[in-house]
């Protein structure tokens, strides 16, 4: 069951396993809304992006450092400063969903392509 909280953006279920102890408000600028969803490879948000005005959706890392978001590439952001580290291209298409490895060590996109790009997360969290 869902602990209770005000703020949707920091709810903490039971069978999520990660250590994100607080979500920011903004990360860059995609502003956050709500949490989707979560499990043993992270943390889902539903974000808006402030330029675009596009709703997206936004996976932070199971450690709480990273989070990752996609579109014409992926783009992975450090939560300590909310700076972007990387942009990951390869597909012909946008990208729809993206994965991180139970080790934390690698990254796996899937786009509008039908094709599976795996990528190694930068080591520098």
């Amino acid at each position: 069951m869902a602990a209770e909280t005000d703020d949707p953006r920091n709810a903490d279920e039971e069978e999520t396993q990660t250590v994100i102890a607080t979500v920011p408000a903004q990360v860059g600028e995609y502003q956050i809304i709500r949490r989707i969803g979560g499990g043993g490879m992270g943390v889902v948000y539903e974000a808006l992006h402030l330029r675009l005005k596009r709703r997206v959706a936004l996976k932070f890392s199971r450690d709480g450092k990273l989070l990752y978001s996609a579109g014409d590439f992926v783009r992975v952001w450090s939560l300590a400063d909310a700076t972007p580290l990387n942009k990951i291209g390869g597909h012909a298409g946008e990208i729809f969903s993206v994965d991180e490895s139970p080790d934390g060590t690698l990254l796996a996109s899937g786009g509008s392509d039908a094709t599976i790009r795996v990528s190694q997360v930068p080591n520098d969290k």
